[in-house]
């Protein structure tokens, strides 16, 4: 048998008590994965590349955090497809609560517990401390509440994410599916920062506007539909915990909606951002509108796929062309 890992990384304190003390909480019976604290004893993969100093430290982190665990045998199963299990089930931990380590730091270890093979990244977790992709995630840990979000949502996130034959131009769950992968890659764009908004958008536009009348879209049915399903009083903000010490002012979905299909399509075309949208010089990040357009971009996206996860009805909606027009109007 072997098993494979990625770590989840922002894990709150009581969610490891919860694991110390009783043991892994399992996700999924098929396919099997469980939370865990990860048992590894050594690596000689590691040692190709590192002094014993430098092993022992990242060994000792990777003890110290919890993580989403699938064992199996590689005669049934291949390994690749394990790999992108975990991952699509982190997605499903991103969607509840996001973290700085997504999709950061995986390994693989025999019934030892010794490393086998791992990301690229974890020979550095001892000396890594990645800042959150959005600044109101900044104090954000996942907690024993969030992984039960996860276990309902799990089921249909797993269903949307896995390869089809055709990839994901055929896929039978087709706008929910290019919609969580969108979701999942803007967190991968390190580099690029709050261009991430620009995908979220788009994961936006992909679930909610029309596949089947051409006069129903663009942000003048995207942002209506949005309404419908939140509320034209929803306020991106008060779905989320921002940090004590940032302050943000009280946007309301009918306020924005139009702002963030504004702001889409100045990156889409190359156009300037007004500058009342950037950020004043000296102020933090998060003071600027447009940076704000980008958290609450984020923020609708999220809840609207937990929505979807958590729904099988509105699920059905989404996947099919002709539900989807019936279901807005």
């Amino acid at each position: 048998m072997k098993k494979q890992f990625i770590l989840l990384g922002d894990a709150s304190g009581e969610l490891r008590r919860a694991i110390q003390t009783s043991g892994p909480i399992a996700l999924s019976a098929s396919p099997p994965l469980a939370l865990v604290a990860p048992t590894v004893t050594s690596s000689s993969f590691l040692e190709t590349m590192f002094n014993p100093n430098q092993v022992k430290a990242v060994l000792d982190a990777v003890r110290r955090e919890i993580a989403v665990e699938y064992v199996y045998d590689p005669a049934s199963i291949q390994e690749e497809q394990v790999k992108s299990t975990l991952i699509n089930a982190l997605v499903a931990f991103q969607l509840a609560k996001p973290t700085r380590w997504f999709e950061k730091y995986w390994f693989r270890t025999d019934d030892s517990g010794q490393i086998e093979s791992s990301s690229h990244d974890l020979g550095m977790i001892h000396i890594s401390h990645p800042n959150p992709s959005l600044a109101y995630q900044q104090h954000h840990m996942v907690t024993l509440e969030d992984v039960e979000l996860v276990k309902s949502c799990l089921p249909r996130v797993l269903h949307a994410l896995y390869p089809a034959p055709s990839g994901s131009w055929g896929h039978p769950s087709g706008p929910v599916h290019r919609a969580l992968i969108m979701f999942a890659q803007a967190y991968l764009m390190e580099a690029f920062g709050e261009l991430g908004q620009f995908i979220w958008a788009m994961a936006l536009d992909s679930l909610f506007a029309s596949k089947t009348d051409s006069r129903k879209r663009g942000s003048y049915t995207i942002v209506p539909r949005l309404r419908t399903l939140h509320g034209t009083e929803f306020e991106p903000y008060k779905f989320v915990s921002v940090p004590g010490h940032q302050r943000r002012p009280e946007h309301k979905l009918w306020a924005i909606g139009e702002d963030i299909f504004k702001l889409r399509n100045a990156v889409a075309h190359g156009l300037p951002i007004p500058d009342a949208w950037l950020t004043p010089h000296g102020q933090p990040i998060y003071e600027g509108y447009a940076y704000q357009l980008a958290e609450c971009t984020e923020i609708l996206l999220r809840k609207t796929l937990l929505l979807i996860m958590k729904d099988q009805r509105l699920f059905d909606v989404f996947v099919d062309s002709k539900k989807l027009d019936k279901y807005f109007g």
